[in-house]
Order: C-alpha cells, then structure tokens, then sequence
C-alpha cells in the first residue's frame, strides 16, 4: 500500500480541465483485471504534461509472475504491442506498449501476494505541452505541468524554474496575483526547510499555495512548486 498512499499523496495535489481530461481517458485502454486482484482508483482523470493517464492501484493475492503473465497474455490479443521488464529500486516493472496507448504495471511482494500501481497513458511519443492559466512573473520558466480532476474537485500542480531569488520571486508574485484580484492570505518564509518562501492565496473558491526555494544548482535561482485548487 505504500505504492497507493504515495501516488495518492502526490495526485490529490494535481489537476483538469475537466470536459478535456475526460474525453481523452475514456479512449485509454483498460485491461481485464487479473483473478484475484482488486483495484482502486487513485486518478480516473489525470494529465501530465498534456498527456492523458490514469492511474489505479491494486492489491492482488498472485504472485508478481502471474500477475504480469495475464497481461502478457493480454497483450497478445491486442497485437503489435511491445512488452518490456524492468526493475526499480524493489519493484518489478512490466511495460506494455500499444500504437496509443502504454500500460505500466509497478509491483511488489507482499505476504499475501502482490501489490502496486496501473498507470494508463496516451502513447509517450507525442510532445509535451505545458500550460496553464496560473498567473506567473515573466521571469519564471513552466517546466511540469499535472493536471487532474475527480468529481466536482479540480487541482493543478505547476514547477517553475527562475533565474532570480527567492525573494525576488516572491515579491513579484504577490503583486502580480494581487493585479489579477488574488486575495493574500500567507506571505512568509517557510518553517519547514531554512530559505524557504510560501505564499497562499484565495480568490472566490479558489487557492493555491506557492512554495519558492532556492534551486538545488546553487546558482542563486528559485524553485516554484504551486498547488492550485480551481474548486
């Protein structure tokens, strides 16, 4: 379950444009489930980077080996798809590559049998696209976008990068989501990690939580982690 927890932990941050999101995961390709395995959504409707994913976890009394030995079989039904074994760190990964779609099963042993993560994607091989609708300084680079929506909840997730610091940064962040009517709630330096800087703001049913740090480079720039919550 520490698979599940943390994915779950890392997606509850990240967000949708619904109608979007939906239309694009519903065109994904869901296996059979395995005998004996239960699944469970972690995202039903995610993107990465522009890219459409689902993720599910499961719990399953079979072992690894015949866990991945259904869905090689099911490969096999589907044609032309490429399969692939890899291990990280003490996981056992089984990649299934489709002309659309990519299927990645991340597992590991319990005492019971196996558990782990089902990611769905849309075919890896198209370019990125990065964008979102979170006002930010022109000094500020987007370089990862997470997109997800559950329900009547949409969130994003953004990083940024910036050459400038810390509280460079932060201060024109303030005016600028003041400009476009964003209400400052927090504005301080962060208790958690020294150089730290979070700002929290609101807007109708809006927030969002700015967390700046300085760039692990060491050249002097910022890091910009902002978790957004459209409603």
């Amino acid at each position: 379950r520490r698979i599940a927890l943390a994915l779950a932990s890392w997606l509850f941050c990240a967000m949708a444009m619904a109608a979007g999101v939906e239309d694009e995961t519903r065109e994904l390709i869901q296996p059979p489930t395995p005998p004996q395995t239960r699944l469970s959504w972690v995202a039903p409707k995610l993107r990465v980077d522009g890219l459409p994913m689902t993720v599910q976890a499961f719990a399953s009394t079979r072992s690894i080996d015949e866990l991945f030995a259904h869905y090689r079989g099911w490969s096999h039904t589907i044609g032309q798809a490429e399969v692939q074994e890899t291990r990280v760190a003490e996981d056992r990964v089984l990649g299934v590559k489709t002309a659309c779609c990519l299927l990645s099963v991340r597992a590991r042993v319990t005492t019971t049998g196996s558990e782990g993560v089902i990611t769905t994607s849309a075919s890896p091989s198209r370019t990125p696209s990065l964008r979102s609708a979170f006002p930010r300084p022109s000094t500020t680079r987007l370089v990862h976008v997470q997109e997800y929506d559950d329900r009547d909840e949409q969130a994003e997730q953004l990083s940024l990068i910036s050459q400038r610091a810390v509280l460079s940064e932060a201060r024109d962040f303030v005016a600028l989501l003041n400009r476009h009517g964003w209400s400052v709630v927090l504005d301080a330096p962060g208790r958690a990690t020294i150089g730290t800087h979070v700002i929290e703001v609101q807007k109708g049913a809006q927030h969002a939580r700015l967390t700046l740090m300085p760039d692990r480079s060491g050249t002097g720039g910022t890091a910009v982690i902002i978790l957004w919550r459209k409603s």
